[in-house]
C-alpha cells in the first residue's frame, strides 16, 4: 500500500495539519464575535456582520482523517502479519480499533455534511476540500483491500475444516477442528465489522467529494 502517491499526499497533508496547529490564531475573537463587538452579530445599523471564509473546521476534518488513517494502517499490520489467524485476545483488540476508526468515520461524515452548508467556491478551501477527499478515497481502499483478505481467509479456513481431524489424536499432522472453528468465528466478526467500516467509509468518501465539488 506504500508507494510515491502515499508518501506525496501524506507530505501535503501533514503540511496542512501542522498549519492547523501552528499557524492559526488561537486567541483572536472571529470577525463578529458577539464578545468582541457587543453588537449581537450586527453592524451599526442593523445589518448582519459577514463572517469570513475559515479553513479552521476543513482543518480539523483532515487531521481527524489523518489520524484514522494511521490507526488503520496499524490494524491492517497486526491482521497480515497474523495470518488473519487471531486468538480471541488479539481478536477483541483488532476488533476494538476497527470500531473506534468506525465511529471515527461516522463523526467525520458528520461533520462534513455541517460543512457543506457553510462551503463556498474559494481557493484556500479548495486545497483542503480536494486533500480531505483524496485521503478519504484512501481509507475506503484499504477497508475494501482487507475485507477481501479476510474474505478470501474465510473462504480458506472452511475448505480446511473438511479435512481437519476431530480429536487431538493428529495434532502433529495438523489443527483441530475446534480449533479451526475457533478461527472461523473470529474471521467473521471481524469480517463483519470490517464491513461495517467499510459502509462509513463509504459516506465519509462521499460527503468528501461534495465538499470539494461545492469549493470548486
Amino acid at each position: 500500500m506504500k508507494n510515491t502517491f502515499k508518501a506525496a499526499l501524506l507530505a501535503i497533508s501533514l503540511s496542512m495539519v501542522f498549519s492547523a496547529l501552528h499557524a492559526a490564531p488561537k486567541a483572536a475573537p472571529l470577525y463578529g464575535d458577539k464578545a468582541d463587538s457587543g453588537l449581537n452579530g450586527e453592524e451599526p445599523g442593523g445589518q448582519a456582520v459577514q463572517q469570513p471564509p475559515s479553513t479552521e473546521k476543513l482543518k480539523e476534518i483532515l487531521c481527524k482523517l489523518v489520524k484514522q488513517d494511521e490507526y488503520l494502517d496499524e490494524t491492517i499490520e497486526d491482521i497480515e502479519t497474523k495470518n488473519a489467524r487471531l486468538n480471541g485476545d488479539e481478536t477483541g483488540a483488532a476488533l476494538s480499533s476497527l470500531k473506534l476508526i468506525r465511529k471515527n468515520m461516522e463523526h467525520i461524515s458528520y461533520l462534513n455534511k455541517n460543512e457543506l452548508a457553510a462551503v463556498n467556491p474559494d481557493p484556500e478551501i479548495y486545497k483542503y476540500t480536494k486533500t480531505i477527499m483524496l485521503y478519504s478515497a484512501k481509507i475506503t481502499r484499504k477497508t475494501s483491500q482487507v475485507a477481501a483478505y479476510v474474505n478470501s481467509v474465510i473462504i480458506k479456513n472452511k475448505k480446511t475444516m473438511r479435512n481437519a481431524p476431530a480429536s487431538g489424536k493428529s495434532k502433529k499432522k495438523g489443527k483441530k477442528l475446534g480449533q479451526i472453528l475457533q478461527e472461523q468465528k473470529n474471521l467473521e466478526q471481524l469480517g463483519k465489522e470490517l464491513a461495517a467500516l467499510n459502509r462509513s467509509a463509504g459516506k465519509v468518501k462521499a460527503t468528501s467529494k461534495w465538499l470539494y465539488i461545492a469549493s470548486k
